[in-house]
């Protein structure tokens, strides 16, 4: 969506500095440029644009704010316009009250709601005059939504469905890695989806270890230049990891450490180190743990298993504020899977967790299966499922880092024909343009052959 720019048409009462006589060198038909300056608008109805600054067109006669004022302003009203002219009479047309060019006198009332032109004289030349104040048509924080795709797996192959995203580095570039799998859930397949969907690459098929477990790609991440994911059963209490470039083959990892599930990334803590988040499990009790290398594993305190999101589901997001690495999680469910959350912990080394105790959740009710994205310190949190199986599309956003959540006003909104979705992938590119690919309509339905993506507009 673009900035476009509504005129409305303003005037007022005029101070005017009028020129008496001819100035030296013009002659009886009167000076060879009509000028007009200093332009000002006050008003006690709308003061919004008491502060506003004007440029003046001296070729056109327009007369604008380069810097629009809010999304939202109200120009109901009357204002005074200040400005100076070599002028020597003034008219006016007001659009409100119809009708030709009338005399003006600095005393007059001006409708302001409907556009108006002034009318300068200055011996036989003529030359008019229009005003006109910017308002943004958009809200200051706006999401302009489209579908990038609706034949997201057509790219690669057909039955295919959407499994997991993640960003790598490659070198300085940042690609996308997706994770697909047949029909009958027997052949992953890997590609790199490149963030302007105009081309997608098949790696290759994925190979496991089929005795280590069940995959879980929601707990898929990217750390130390390798890629890591977790499993579903945990029996055996082991993650996978593969390495580049191909990100196909998988082997497990932690073979002398129990891992029940990987939380995310604390990227360069105070100490340097990159951690991966964990919960692992040590003499029969579920614990915190982390790493910084995939060998050595540091524990931490026994994990809330009623409150903290153990049975997975959770929104995650790795950030950065104040020069300081976070890793937050919203939402999920508790460890035996009996209720899900509506809750929101954060963490700056990985090992120790803090819950935020907020008047302002983010969703209405728990919540597991939401998606989180930041963009210029804003959090943007979509979808999610209630206990009942029913899928959310609101978006909710928080501007102190999650200590507090508020639903988008309609200017960030998805379209009608967005549905309502859970378990998404979501990513922010350089351009603020919001990705969000894929996800389930309910449980039991198949994922969405689809890839949505929104242009966020700031404006400050």
């Amino acid at each position: 969506m673009k900035k476009n720019r509504i005129p409305i048409l303003l005037a007022g009462v005029l101070t005017l500095c009028l020129a008496a006589c001819h100035k030296d060198g013009e002659g009886d038909d009167g000076p060879d440029e009509i000028l007009l300056g200093g332009f000002r608008l006050r008003s006690q109805s709308i003061p919004q644009i008491n502060g506003a600054a004007f440029t003046i067109d001296p070729q056109t006669g327009d007369i604008c704010n380069p810097d629009s004022l809010a999304y939202g302003t109200k120009t109901e009203g009357k204002a005074c316009c200040i400005f100076t002219t070599n002028g020597t009479d003034i008219r006016v047309r007001q659009a409100a009250t119809g009708g030709d060019f009338l005399p003006w006198k600095p005393a007059d009332s001006i409708d302001i709601s409907q556009p108006v032109d002034f009318l300068i004289t200055a011996g036989k030349r003529q030359k008019t005059y229009t005003v006109r104040i910017n308002v943004h048509t958009v809200s200051e924080n706006a999401i302009d939504w489209e579908q990038a795709t609706s034949d997201l797996y057509g790219i690669g192959g057909t039955n295919l469905q959407y499994q997991g995203l993640v960003s790598v580095k490659d070198g300085a570039e940042t690609k996308y890695v997706m994770f697909t799998a047949d029909a009958s859930a027997q052949t992953q397949i890997a590609f790199w989806c490149h963030p302007d969907l105009n081309r997608c690459e098949a790696i290759g098929n994925v190979t496991f270890n089929p005795d280590l477990g069940n995959v879980d790609w929601g707990q898929l991440v990217f750390f130390n230049g390798v890629l890591v994911v977790g499993t579903y059963d945990n029996l055996q209490g082991i993650a996978y990891r593969a390495a580049p470039p191909a990100y196909t083959t998988w082997t497990g990892i932690t073979p002398n450490t129990y891992i029940h599930s990987i939380l995310g990334v604390v990227n360069k803590s105070d100490d340097k180190k990159s951690y991966l988040a964990a919960i692992g499990k040590k003499e029969g009790k579920y614990v915190f743990m982390r790493t910084s290398d995939l060998e050595n594993w540091e524990t931490g305190d026994e994990v809330d298993q009623d409150n903290f999101p153990m049975g997975g589901g959770f929104a995650r997001l790795s950030y950065e504020n104040m020069y300081h690495p976070y890793l937050l999680l919203a939402g999920g469910s508790n460890l035996e899977g009996t209720k899900f959350l509506n809750t929101v912990w954060n963490t700056t080394d990985g090992l120790n967790w803090v819950r935020y105790e907020s008047p302002q959740p983010p969703f209405r009710e728990g919540m597991a299966g939401g998606c989180l994205a930041e963009c210029d310190g804003i959090f943007y949190l979509t979808g999610g499922m209630n206990y009942a199986g029913e899928t959310a599309k609101e978006i909710i956003r928080s501007v102190d880092h999650g200590l507090t959540w508020q639903r988008a006003d309609e200017s960030m909104l998805f379209p009608a024909e967005y549905a309502a979705r859970a378990y998404s992938s979501a990513f922010v590119t350089p351009e603020n343009e919001l990705y969000i690919f894929s996800g389930k309509e309910s449980a039991a339905s198949p994922c969405l052959d689809e890839v949505w993506k929104g242009k966020i507009t700031r404006n400050y």
